[in-house]
């Protein structure tokens, strides 16, 4: 069945592949996220979702090539602990940082590079913000951070960052992380519906 998910992405069927996805995945995956790690089952929901997402897109860059249970739960494991823990501390710092992401990515990357995350008129909130953008490697996390939050300039993401030799790399790799973060959102904003069965 996951065999067939794979097929399913690298002939472009999405839907159905995450469909195909759930219906494998949902129970046993769920089960496990809340009896053995602590997660309320919707959190679990959310966290399998946004693992599907995660390698759906390493399988059509090529970074994964088949997918099996362990593999799948594993990855929903580093997303909780990596993500949603540090989502349900309230800290003040935290907050501020996830309104600082939100209105970067609304008003400065999109009015600078010409791509559009938000519809006209369409308000995301913060939680889905922070879902697309930890799907994010960490070089695209890093080069986001640097430039939109902290406010550095080309030169200095360079100075900060050994994978990128020069300001033109770092317009393009910023360029194509952003892209990949509106990717991420746009799914986010329209999934498929968790419950397979009616």
């Amino acid at each position: 069945m996951l065999e067939e998910v794979v097929k399913l992405i690298l002939a472009g069927n999405e839907n159905q592949a995450c469909r195909l996805f759930l219906q494998e995945m949902e129970t046993e995956t769920v089960n496990y996220l809340t009896l053995k790690l602590g997660w309320d089952a919707d959190e679990a929901r959310i966290l399998l979702h946004d693992a599907y997402f995660l390698i759906e897109g390493k399988i059509k860059d090529g970074q994964v090539t088949s997918i099996n249970k362990t593999y799948i739960k594993g990855v929903c494991r580093n997303l909780g602990s990596n993500v949603y823990k540090r989502n349900r501390n309230q800290d003040a710092k935290f907050k501020n940082y996830l309104q600082e992401v939100q209105h970067s990515f609304q008003h400065d990357v999109f009015e600078k590079y010409g791509i559009e995350l938000y519809e006209e008129g369409v308000s995301l909130d913060e939680q889905k913000v922070l879902r697309a953008y930890n799907l994010l490697g960490e070089q695209c996390k890093k080069i986001i951070m640097l430039k939109y939050i902290q406010g550095c300039s080309h030169t200095e993401v360079v100075k900060h960052m050994d994978s990128i030799k020069n300001e033109s790399s770092s317009r393009a790799v910023l360029s194509q992380c952003v892209k990949r973060c509106r990717q991420y959102l746009k799914k986010i904003k329209e999934p498929v519906a968790f419950k397979i069965k009616d």
